[in-house]
């Protein structure tokens, strides 16, 4: 499987855990970088653009040329010395405009470039000379996607989110409650949640406390028979909504996806029951078709190059 798998998220600021590795089953639940704040629209496909686009677009990412190859407009780029990458070619680029780094001849750098796409002949060409990335202000770099609301979709219960039985409210428990849940074919995803806690929950004693966690699960089938099974393990605060697809359906569209189309990345949202792809530039018909083949919201497209025009 090649799912590049989306990281698992709890709603408090500044904890992280990501994971980028192929999955093997479900994982249990991880912490996120940050939030949007609830009651904020769901994030939508992005930098969507008509197929007959033939305006400009904007990127800030890496380049770099090899003796393999010339100049390339890099997604991801392996950490080796030199560093490696491959991508579209940019058939005018010029090192001599920017800074750099060389080694063992392979030139490499970050930068914001600015230019067109080719779709036939998957070649990006600048409209203008690009900018060292060290050099751009905030203000001028792309816009990054909105971030989700992860709070509980449940209503907070008489009393607040707290443990109905502290003693099994531990990471032991989590973990046992984690795999009960994977057990089951109708299980869409997890996820933790401290947001209750407010903006500064993330930096408290409290954000590593599994007392103060909302532990949420999302399933397809009847609510009430999983979290009886679920509360067998688990005493902290739970939230179970419903899913129209389980994690299975979604790896499976995932999976296909890959194999056949090749985005650059494709990942599973546990929170909002999504697949979410990056392409190098989403267009609408690819997101109709999307809609079309798997019902309209479960494929999300990502342009990873922002339209300007």
């Amino acid at each position: 499987m090649r799912v590049i798998r989306l990281p698992l998220l709890v709603a408090a600021a500044g904890l992280a855990l990501t994971a980028c590795a192929t999955p093997q089953g479900p994982p249990g639940p991880s912490l996120p970088g940050g939030t949007q704040a609830p009651g904020a629209p769901p994030m939508e496909s992005q930098n969507l653009v008509p197929s007959n686009y033939t305006g400009r677009f904007q990127v800030l990412a890496s380049v770099l040329e090899s003796p393999a190859h010339g100049p390339q407009l890099c997604n991801v780029m392996a950490m080796s010395y030199p560093p490696q990458c491959g991508g579209p070619d940019i058939p005018n680029w010029d090192w001599t405009v920017v800074t750099s780094e060389s080694f063992n001849g392979t030139t490499w750098g970050g930068y914001l470039v600015t230019g067109t796409w080719d779709t036939v002949s998957q070649t990006f060409t600048l409209t203008e000379p690009a900018v060292n990335g060290d050099d751009v202000p905030a203000s001028a770099r792309p816009p990054e996607p909105p971030l989700v609301d992860f709070a509980s979709p449940c209503p907070t219960p008489p009393g607040g989110w707290v443990a109905v039985d502290p003693s099994n409210a531990t990471n032991e428990a989590m973990d046992e409650a984690m795999t009960l849940a994977r057990q089951s074919p109708e299980f869409a995803g997890a996820w933790l949640d401290q947001s209750y806690l407010g903006p500064s929950g993330g930096e408290s004693t409290d954000a590593n406390d599994p007392l103060r966690y909302v532990l949420n699960m999302r399933f397809t089938g009847d609510l009430a028979q999983h979290e009886a099974r679920i509360r067998e393990v688990w005493g902290g605060a739970l939230c179970l909504s419903p899913a129209t697809h389980s994690y299975a359906e979604l790896t499976t569209i995932a999976d296909g996806i890959m194999d056949t189309e090749h985005p650059l990345s494709a990942g599973l949202n546990d929170a909002r029951g999504t697949v979410e792809l990056t392409v190098v530039v989403a267009t609408e018909e690819a997101q109709a078709e999307y809609d079309r083949r798997y019902g309209a919201g479960v494929v999300l497209l990502q342009g990873w190059l922002h339209p300007i025009d």
